[in-house]
């Protein structure tokens, strides 16, 4: 399954329960409501008498209620008004008291030395963060908990999946597993091999022949030897 990574308004992509998905598939969009963001064009004159921090009033189409934003940045790149004036962007992050959504078309006003300057133009409310959900697995939909417009909150679960496959996929790669392993204990045993230990605790002798000589004399370091080469007895 996958979980919401931020809360926020939840919408659905265009799927359903039973869809086939793969780790690219777009589940949902998260959008966080609890700031909105909106930027408007004022004058470069009025502008320039603004600062970051200031308090902007920002009136929503179809509300007569004016709601306080906060500016958080002033655009230094003029741009054309079209009739000759030059306009600069001001970006404005507004608290949401639920009473707003993105989308809603909004302009604001600010008073500089007593009077108020209107902001030349509307926009769109924009949300502070918006997070998209993907699949990030293969398989299809076997549920989906919430409906669109709905707020989850962080870690909530989105969609759960189903894979017919990995059943399958779990039992090869333990067999696998089990293979290399097996490899790994035949290497063991032959790395073991390259060193010869005592069986149990008893007395070491290379006259196991009774011909009264060191056996051992005969082997230097670098003596080549075969398997079944014996080098004494532990009696």
């Amino acid at each position: 399954g996958v979980n919401a990574p931020i809360s926020g308004k939840l919408t659905y992509a265009n799927i359903d329960v039973g869809a086939t998905i793969n780790k690219s598939t777009k589940i949902a969009t998260i959008g966080d409501g609890s700031t909105l963001t909106v930027t408007l064009p004022f004058f470069v004159e009025d502008a320039a008498q603004l600062h970051k921090g200031d308090a902007i009033d920002i009136t929503v189409d179809g509300f007569m209620i004016t709601k306080t934003g906060t500016i958080t940045a002033i655009s230094k790149d003029p741009k054309s008004d079209g009739k000759g004036g030059k306009l600069f962007d001001i970006d404005i992050q507004i608290k949401n008291d639920n009473s707003m959504d993105a989308g809603m078309n909004a302009m604001g006003s600010a008073t500089i030395a007593g009077r108020t300057v209107d902001s030349q133009g509307k926009a769109a409310l924009q949300y502070i963060q918006v997070a998209t959900v993907l699949a990030g697995t293969t398989g299809s939909i076997s549920a989906m908990p919430f409906k669109s417009g709905v707020i989850v909150r962080q870690g909530d679960l989105l969609a759960s999946f189903v894979n017919d496959t990995l059943d399958d996929d779990i039992l090869s790669a333990q067999a696998a597993l089990e293979r290399q392993k097996l490899k790994v204990d035949a290497a063991q045993e032959r790395v073991d091999g390259l060193k010869i230990v005592a069986p149990f605790d008893g007395v070491f002798s290379t006259d196991f022949v009774n011909k009264k000589a060191d056996i051992l004399s005969n082997f230097r370091p670098g003596t080549r030897v075969t398997s079944g080469t014996q080098f004494g007895t532990v009696a």
